[in-house]
């Protein structure tokens, strides 16, 4: 209907390590929630994580606008920082340890796009190119002022008077030489997304001492140690001092206890996964003792036995110097028929376990199957679980001896 509300989401992720999400990783997180939920679009899923940073918005806005999840911008910077953040993390764990180390890095990003343009000339790198020689020579000649006379006007007089003239005569040289100069041109485009300035800051934790008491005390690191991690961090990173960067690795103890920090063991289980495959490993134990104790003897006793063998519960008596379980009323316990169908006394200690093994042994011809009915009497059952409860270590000792025998 009109009226229905778009579908939301919101999530909070929990890194491990202390490690930031790339936004490639958050967008897939909204990509995968929005294909399991009807009608939900990715720019409604909300990302945190534990540490209380917002990965996306969630207010349905679109790449690049105000409601989006992050600009460009934060998307590079996010990059860079959560990358150089795991390179640290992962070279520092190696000397003091998975868990004993926390990094924080702000980085600032040079987002502008610059083109330069250069031209450059090399004057020792010139060459002649073209070489014009121009050569001139000028010859004039100057009458003399001589006064107007008939003389003058007689052809052949002219002639002879002519060396009273004016003669000037002009050489000229000139040389062009064009050179051609060595040049180099240029052009560099620089992108956005060049680091400004780093600072990196480093938390490391110490070294602890347990007691004889089991107590544990903090130990500072040594000063010598603190400064190669710092030169250790100031090469992960590439740090420039030129740049302004700044790197600061602190050596102080962390609040939370040593039992928190997780441990990887090995094949790369942590402790709470070696504690459900104990839990596994005591529930399968307990189901082996309740066959082999409950229902391998009840089974074994639906063989020709005498009248007078029975089963019971109790304490411990002694009966000719050999230990043997008894019932409530004081009496010896019978457990299983012998080889020749006498009763074997519920012995405890070792001489229990070659007595139960044997009998149990010798019981298995014995058994005929027409008289198995598929029941077993509830208070033989709980009556065999307070024999295993009082006398554990008897009763490990009859199992062994069966796993022995079955190997």
């Amino acid at each position: 209907s009109r009226n229905q509300a778009e579908p939301t989401a919101s999530i909070v992720v929990s890194p491990k390590g202390g490690r930031s999400l790339t936004q490639g990783q958050v967008r897939a997180i909204q990509q995968l929630v929005a294909a399991a939920v009807p009608g939900l679009r990715p720019e409604r899923v909300a990302i945190a994580d534990d540490r209380g940073t917002l990965l996306a918005r969630g207010d349905g806005g679109t790449e690049g606008a105000p409601g989006a999840a992050l600009t460009a911008a934060e998307e590079t910077r996010q990059n860079v920082e959560s990358q150089l953040r795991a390179q640290v993390t992962r070279l520092i764990e190696e000397s003091v340890g998975p868990g004993r180390v926390q990094v924080e890095v702000h980085a600032e990003i040079d987002h502008n796009r610059v083109t330069i343009s250069q031209e450059t000339f090399d004057p020792d790198g010139q060459v002649i190119r073209s070489r014009q020689v121009n050569r001139e020579n000028e010859l004039s000649t100057e009458a003399g002022d001589d006064a107007v006379t008939a003389a003058n006007n007689i052809p052949d007089a002219q002639q002879g008077q002519g060396a009273g003239g004016n003669r000037t005569q002009s050489n000229r040289d000139g040389q062009t030489v064009n050179y051609e100069i060595s040049r180099t041109v240029r052009n560099e485009i620089r992108e956005g997304g060049a680091i400004k300035r780093l600072s990196v800051a480093v938390l490391v934790d110490g070294t602890y001492v347990t007691a004889d008491d089991g107590t544990q005390t903090y130990q500072p690191r040594a000063a010598d140690e603190m400064e190669r991690l710092t030169q250790l961090v100031r090469s992960a990173v590439g740090a420039d001092d030129e740049r302004g960067d700044r790197i600061e690795v602190v050596n102080l103890p962390f609040a939370r206890s040593q039992e928190a920090v997780t441990d990887t063991g090995l094949l790369g289980l942590g402790t709470s996964d070696y504690m459900r495959i104990a839990e596994m490993v005591v529930l399968a134990i307990v189901a082996l003792l309740v066959i082999l104790l409950v229902l391998r003897p009840l089974v074994g006793r639906l063989g020709p036995q005498p009248a007078g063998a029975g089963a019971g519960a109790g304490g411990m008596a002694g009966v000719g110097g050999v230990t043997m379980i008894t019932g409530p009323d004081g009496t010896p316990m019978a457990a299983l028929p012998g080889p020749d169908g006498s009763p074997v006394p519920a012995l405890a200690g070792p001489t229990a376990e070659r007595a139960l093994a044997a009998a149990i042994e010798s019981s298995e011809a014995m058994i005929d199957i027409s008289q198995v009915e598929g029941r077993v009497r509830q208070s033989s059952i709980r009556k065999i679980a307070e024999i295993v409860d009082r006398h554990p270590e008897e009763a490990l000792a009859v199992i062994r001896s069966w796993i022995r025998e079955e190997d």
